[in-house]
């Protein structure tokens, strides 16, 4: 019965989380964490909903290291995205896993729908939230629509329940079901697997989506192309959207709000033309310094300025015209 977690490391993680096996703050002092909740959406304050997710003072330990995270508190709005953001070993990651409790937090509180995750069993938990990672991890002796369809067959569903809503997620990522519901994953692009793993995610009809790093491994249309649809099939579904990810283009493109994070410590929480407007911190103003270095650089190539007659050439398709600067 263990054979599924002999095939791939990225397997055993897959059928770890849902049990397939068997058959704005202020610039922070160092040492300190962040204020915690974006300053619109507090309790009592105008356009406040509910949180989806409440993290309540979480910090996780590890032992004979410091804090992988320290104290953090977040609300995240149903049908909102939220995107972690920082470097290598800021604890976004560890962040993500202890929503769905891959990863026990050591002290604090996280309420999913109001729901204390400490009270619910895990797998149940898990079964409820969608999570998709890098690499994936399609079972490649499963067609495409038994991979889509694992969760609702562990859960019971009627088989044209499942066909059905195989079929409709299948087209919603953008993978015409009659087309791609019988294919091998060993005969998709890396594009069209990670599509895959969103609906395989989202199948059982889970309202919260965990994402960590799930555009990394592919080429840059290919990634923009994911981008977009995933921004589709969250507005689609309703779907309240938790992403982790260093790449600081894509948290901007694709958020309501961005949580940077530092060494375990959330420093700032905001829209993202606020943070890129007013970075309230070392770190945050760091990160953000590389888009906008990138768009000056853009802007050079697409304008490029005539050093003798002070003016600025704009070029297209149709050849290129003299603007004064």
């Amino acid at each position: 019965m263990n054979i599924i977690r002999l095939l791939f490391n990225q397997e055993d993680l897959l059928a770890h989380l849902y049990r397939l096996v068997p058959i704005s703050g202020e610039r922070v002092p160092s040492g300190k964490p962040a204020s915690c909740v974006d300053d619109r959406i507090r309790p009592g304050t105008k356009g406040y909903r509910p949180g989806m997710i409440s993290i309540r003072e979480v910090s996780k330990r590890y032992p004979g290291q410091v804090r992988a995270v320290d104290r953090l508190s977040l609300e995240v709005s149903a049908g909102e995205t939220l995107v972690l953001l920082g470097a290598s070993g800021s604890g976004k990651t560890t962040t993500l896993k202890m929503i769905n409790r891959l990863i026990e937090p050591s002290e604090g509180q996280i309420l999913v729908a109001g729901e204390d995750t400490a009270r619910l069993d895990p797998v149940q938990l898990r079964r409820r939230i969608g999570y998709v990672f890098q690499g994936v991890g399609l079972f490649p002796h499963w067609r495409v629509a038994d991979n889509v369809a694992a969760v609702p067959r562990l859960l019971a569903w009627p088989e044209e329940r499942i066909r059905a809503r195989v079929d409709t997620l299948l087209t919603s990522v953008g993978l015409p079901a009659d087309e791609y519901r019988e294919r091998w994953p060993s005969e998709l692009s890396g594009g069209q697997r990670q599509r895959v793993g969103v609906a395989r995610a989202l199948a059982a009809e889970a309202k919260i989506l965990l994402m960590d790093e799930p555009f990394g491994a592919v080429d840059p249309v290919t990634r923009d192309g994911l981008q977009r649809e995933l921004v589709a099939v969250r507005e689609l579904l309703g779907l309240t959207v938790v992403l982790v990810t260093h790449d600081v283009t894509e948290a901007l493109l694709l958020a309501d709000r961005i949580a940077v994070m530092d060494e375990g410590r959330l420093v700032q929480v905001g829209r993202p033309a606020e943070l890129y407007a007013r970075p309230k911190s070392g770190v945050v103003e760091r990160l953000l310094d590389m888009p906008r270095r990138q768009t000056d650089r853009l802007q050079a190539i697409v304008h490029p300025r005539d050093p003798e007659a002070g003016r600025t050439t704009e070029t297209g398709t149709g050849g290129s015209d003299e603007v004064l600067s």
